[in-house]
């Protein structure tokens, strides 16, 4: 899959502009957690088989492989029923 890094580059800059009260520390975590999140295998993309396996890897790898840095859930549930 292809990230646009002029649009996740833009994204970050307004996010930091938006917030220029904020402590460094603050910027450089929202900073991380937006281009992670630009960054990200959203939901419908095509992956190959190995995209896969990596995908997979690096989440069991994951403190909380749950969510994004944003909270949002980086997993769904399928039932079989």
């Amino acid at each position: 899959y292809k990230v646009d890094r002029s649009r996740v580059f833009l994204d970050v800059l307004d996010e930091m502009l938006t917030n220029e009260r904020s402590s460094l520390k603050d910027i450089e975590e929202r900073f991380v957690a937006t281009v992670a999140c630009k960054a990200a295998v959203k939901a419908g993309m095509d992956l190959s088989r190995q995209e896969v396996e990596n995908l997979i890897s690096s989440l069991l790898g994951l403190k909380n492989p749950y969510t994004c840095p944003h909270g949002r859930p980086t997993t769904i549930k399928i039932d079989i029923h």
